[in-house]
């Protein structure tokens, strides 16, 4: 008696999927070959390097400081996780918010919550909980740069007009 696996495979299927990828990627070789790479990339090479790099180096302490943020939402359901895997967890779901078409509803919460729930057995409830009880504040942070600007841009009179708008 032979036991051996044979997998079913779907010709349809397979062609479909293979027929999607070709005109995927054609349409994308499209949209590349409207682009001017190499004036991007003079650009790049133009650049100041310094600035260059502190910005990425901003930008990934940004993702450190979401990460720390995130663990103290996550030791409110008692979910304890190191900072490594939460910052990783974070990186990816940047990743996938990234690449899916629905702003922050793709990657960020679901794909942080699945990715929660996949390495450190949190259920799906408790992982959404903690991504909506630590995005609650983003809001408050965001007028609070807003104000900051403001009020360094064009002075105390500015304060009003932020108050102004923040209540309307």
């Amino acid at each position: 008696m032979n036991n051996e696996y044979k997998p079913k495979i779907n010709l349809r299927k397979s062609v479909f999927l293979i027929v999607l990828a070709i005109v995927l990627m054609a349409l994308v070789g499209w949209f590349l070959s409207r682009e001017n790479i190499y004036q991007t990339l003079e650009d790049v090479k133009s650049a100041n390097h310094s600035l260059t790099a502190l910005a990425i180096a901003i930008y990934f302490l940004s993702v450190l400081i979401w990460a720390i943020r995130w663990q103290a939402a996550l030791s409110f359901i008692n979910c304890r996780t190191n900072l490594g895997t939460s910052y990783l967890i974070l990186c990816a779901a940047i990743f996938l918010n990234n690449i899916t078409p629905m702003v922050r509803i793709g990657g960020d919460p679901f794909g942080r919550v699945y990715m929660l729930h996949r390495l450190e057995n949190t259920s799906y409830s408790s992982g959404m909980a903690s991504a909506i009880g630590e995005h609650t504040p983003t809001p408050l942070v965001i007028v609070s740069f807003l104000m900051a600007g403001l009020f360094l841009k064009f002075g105390k009179g500015s304060l009003h007009s932020t108050r102004v708008l923040i209540v309307r």
